[in-house]
């Protein structure tokens, strides 16, 4: 159980009755104790938001701080369910080079340990999924020259990204199509 103080103490018999024995710590007689350490508190993912479109090559993952926590961990994955285990300290973002066209699913895991034994994965705010569509970068499509690459993160080259949505569909286009 987390946040817990549990004691203990090795004792050694001399029969299988165990009526004669001696304590380990027979000079002081006390038991030993250790506690378990607290989960970290619940938190949220904050960016990219659920089933995001049009998102820049570099996509900054970002976290709310969660209480209790040693560091965090994330994964990036094309298939939902990966498990985080690259740390990036007690920072609560971090950047994502994707490839165009291509979706990706993330986590982010908070632990209150170096070894990561006692853990809270992130929860998106708005759904509780956790995956965003395809990547869209600069191709023959029409609409690829909007943005350069130091406006994509802006909220105007979002705008004009979100205009450039394949005819009768919410996925953006790929590269190439």
């Amino acid at each position: 159980m987390p946040n817990r103080t549990y004691y203990w103490q090795v004792r050694a018999c001399a029969d299988p009755g165990r009526t004669v024995f001696t304590d380990a710590d027979i000079i002081s007689g006390r038991h030993f104790s250790f506690t378990t350490d607290q989960l970290p508190a619940p938190f949220s993912k904050s960016s990219p938001i659920d089933n995001a479109a049009a998102q820049p090559l570099t996509v900054t993952l970002i976290w709310q701080p969660a209480a209790y926590v040693d560091h965090y961990r994330y994964c990036v994955s094309t298939a939902p369910g990966c498990t985080p285990l690259t740390s990036v300290g007690t920072a609560t973002n971090t950047n994502f080079v994707g490839i165009p066209g291509q979706s990706y699913h993330w986590q982010v895991r908070a632990c209150s340990e170096a070894t990561c034994s006692a853990f809270r994965d992130g929860v998106h705010s708005q759904t509780g999924a956790d995956a965003w569509p395809q990547l869209v970068e600069g191709s023959a499509h029409e609409c690829s020259t909007q943005c350069s690459l130091s406006q994509r993160a802006t909220s105007a080259c979002l705008a004009r990204s979100l205009a450039c949505l394949a005819p009768d569909s919410t996925m953006p286009l790929p590269i190439g199509k």
